[in-house]
């Protein structure tokens, strides 16, 4: 069985990540992550004293839109891989940027807080650390991102902490794979005859832990968890919006294609504190 739950899945996969895995940065999906975070950057009153931190950065995609214009940009995986495909993203983009333990970045935070520690110019630094625990970067942050990241084990506690990293004014950002589109997809196998792909997985016991082929596992929501779970760590006013992905998309993954149905979706949410 594939231990997604150990770093060594991710590095292993960091090479290969953004070529294989269904994600709304790509280019086909008319949801336009990339464009919606860059309004958002340019609607911020205070870029230069801003803080945004990227939890489970991945590859690099979110954070390298914020590099070097926003005060400070903070990427947290626990992948080593995935930190080195991040910080290779970001330096391509002409940034620079640096590796820190959590409490120099933590530090960070308070030098561009305070006008009296301020370094020059923005930065742009990446964390090892588990999600998990955030201690150091609980109240801190005003935009907290995390792009299809909060789906391993202990979940709830991953979006509980998450939550708690919002800054007061600030806004949780995220994108959660939707367990309502795999009931949509298999209703679609058998109103049309089709056989279930068998590199399809399943779900563990009917619930929200999704099995793949591989014996990985993966926590899928639905828009009433989400909903609880923001409001449970306090954040208020709510959005919760469909991420479409072409039918073109899905049958690359091997996943079947219906062309004219509704397409598959992940959750794209926004809370505020």
């Amino acid at each position: 069985m594939v231990d997604t739950g150990n770093p060594r899945y991710w590095d292993a996969l960091a090479g290969r990540y953004d070529d294989e895995v269904i994600t709304p940065f790509d280019t086909r999906v008319s949801f336009s992550l990339p464009a919606r975070l860059q309004r958002d950057l340019e609607s911020m009153p205070d870029p230069e004293h801003a803080v945004v931190l990227d939890l489970g950065v991945g590859t690099g995609a979110s954070l390298a839109l914020h590099a070097e214009k926003v005060g400070l940009s903070i990427g947290l995986d626990f992948s080593p891989g995935m930190l080195r495909a991040s910080a290779q993203r970001i330096e391509n983009t002409g940034a620079s940027v640096s590796v820190e333990t959590q409490l120099g970045a933590r530090t960070m935070v308070d030098q561009v807080r305070d006008p009296s520690l301020r370094r020059s110019g923005p930065s742009t630094c990446l964390v090892q650390g588990d999600m998990r625990s955030l201690d150091r970067f609980h109240g801190q942050a005003d935009r907290v991102l995390a792009i299809n990241s909060i789906t391993g084990p202990e979940s709830e506690t991953m979006l509980a902490q998450a939550c708690a990293c919002v800054a007061p004014g600030g806004q949780f950002w995220g994108v959660f794979p939707s367990r309502d589109t795999m009931d949509h997809l298999d209703k679609l196998f058998m109103i049309n005859g089709v056989e279930r792909p068998s590199g399809l997985g399943d779900f563990v016991d009917g619930g929200h832990t999704y099995r793949d082929a591989e014996g990985g596992l993966q926590r899928f929501w639905r828009p009433l968890e989400l909903e609880n779970g923001l409001r449970d760590a306090g954040l208020r006013d709510l959005t919760l919006t469909r991420v479409h992905y072409p039918w073109s998309m899905i049958a690359e993954s091997g996943w079947g294609s219906f062309p004219g149905a509704d397409e598959l979706w992940d959750w794209f949410v926004i809370g505020h504190r």
